[in-house]
């Protein structure tokens, strides 16, 4: 039975259902219409039911697609994927607990650490993934790009200030590329400090670093009670995940094949 042969009645119905937003019911209704066989069996509660349970997943399917849009992340492997071959250091513990949301909701922060190549970016996304089908905001930035943007509004308050409160919307960030090949300015700490402050014991920070949590004081240009006040919160708590082994992308590019 296709569209053609319902009746006006349903065809208005369906569009009601469109026109208030209810674009999931609309679409089980318009299956429940054109296969009366199947449904005519179902009790009233059965079939609204399927409408109201047609209409949750669509709203799902539709979160997930915006959180997913503004995490933009640069990796969508999953965690289940991950296991399948971990880094070294990753172990099924770890794993297990980043499956769950309890770090998220102690406001515990993770640093992802290891040299060049041995997954930590792909771990971080792949936990932001999980979060995000959870339907937890997360964001996904390089971190001297996000400080580059907003050290470019310094002298504008009012776009400055929309920047770190669009930042703060999102439960969990992924720094990426923290401390890579150079060291933070002290502008630059400033802003980190504004943003571990800000998120302090609520909304976790997702490091991946080259260099172990414990040289993070390294990273800023002087170990004064600053740098202190900011490593203190950047690093307390937080679960440090350190990946070892071969570059990833050197045994990718063994694998290919030349001829």
């Amino acid at each position: 039975m296709n569209e053609t042969t319902l009746l006006s009645s349903q065809l208005d119905l369906i569009n009601t259902l469109n026109q208030l937003g209810l674009y999931g019911m609309a679409d089980n209704f318009r299956i429940q219409a054109s296969n009366p066989n199947i449904y005519q069996g179902l009790s009233f509660e059965e079939r609204l039911s399927d409408l109201t349970g047609a209409q949750q997943d669509f709203l799902r399917k539709k979160t997930l697609e915006r959180i997913l849009k503004n995490a933009r992340l640069k990796s969508h492997m999953t965690l289940n994927e991950i296991a399948k071959a971990p880094s070294e250091g990753l172990t099924p513990q770890l794993l297990k607990e980043f499956s769950g949301i309890r770090w998220v909701e102690n406001g515990i922060n993770v640093a992802i650490t290891g040299s060049c190549g041995v997954g930590k970016t792909a771990l971080a996304c792949a936990i932001a993934l999980n979060l995000a089908q959870q339907e937890i905001p997360v964001l996904y930035c390089r971190t001297f790009e996000l400080l580059m943007e907003i050290e470019a509004k310094k002298d504008d308050f009012g776009s400055r200030k929309r920047l770190m409160q669009k930042l703060s919307r999102f439960k969990v960030i992924i720094l990426d590329d923290f401390g890579c090949n150079q060291k933070f300015n002290d502008e630059q700490k400033q802003i980190l400090w504004e943003l571990a402050d800000d998120r302090y014991g609520e909304k976790p920070i997702v490091m991946c670093a080259q260099i172990r949590k414990k040289g993070f004081y390294d990273l800023f240009p002087a170990n004064d009670t600053g740098t202190e006040s900011l490593v203190d919160r950047l690093s307390n708590p937080c679960i440090e995940i350190a990946l070892s082994g071969r570059s990833r992308r050197a045994n990718l590019s063994e694998g290919i094949n030349m001829n």
